[in-house]
């Protein structure tokens, strides 16, 4: 038997929109938008599922009951998933970041995480 696997990024969180390096900050939530764009790309799924697993963050926990709502199921929280900790830029914008960090800021940019 064939298992699809479909993994899905939260939707537009706070920190997202206001250009804060997030990493593994589990309090930030998702916006409006992000609520709104997330449940529409499940909804756009053609895909039956059969679990949701979402790492422990709050933006994540979040997109998962748009998707719980949509497949009446119950997602499954992990900290087998987890987002990349970008250390001591983690809370910064990224001007911030760039300016106070310039090489820290550099070689994170040019990791791709």
């Amino acid at each position: 038997m064939t298992q699809t696997i479909i993994l899905m990024r939260h939707g537009e969180s706070t920190t997202n929109k206001n250009k804060i390096i997030q990493g593994r900050n589990r309090k930030e939530g998702l916006t409006k938008k992000g609520n709104i764009s997330f449940r529409s790309a499940v909804e756009n799924l053609d895909y039956s599922i059969d679990r949701i697993l979402c790492s422990n963050e709050q933006r994540a926990i979040e997109s998962a009951s748009n998707a719980e709502d949509i497949f009446n199921l119950k997602a499954q929280k992990t900290d087998l998933i987890q987002d990349f900790d970008p250390g001591i830029l983690s809370g910064l914008s990224h001007e911030e970041a760039r300016k106070t960090m310039p090489k820290h800021y550099d070689t994170w940019i040019k990791r791709g995480d």
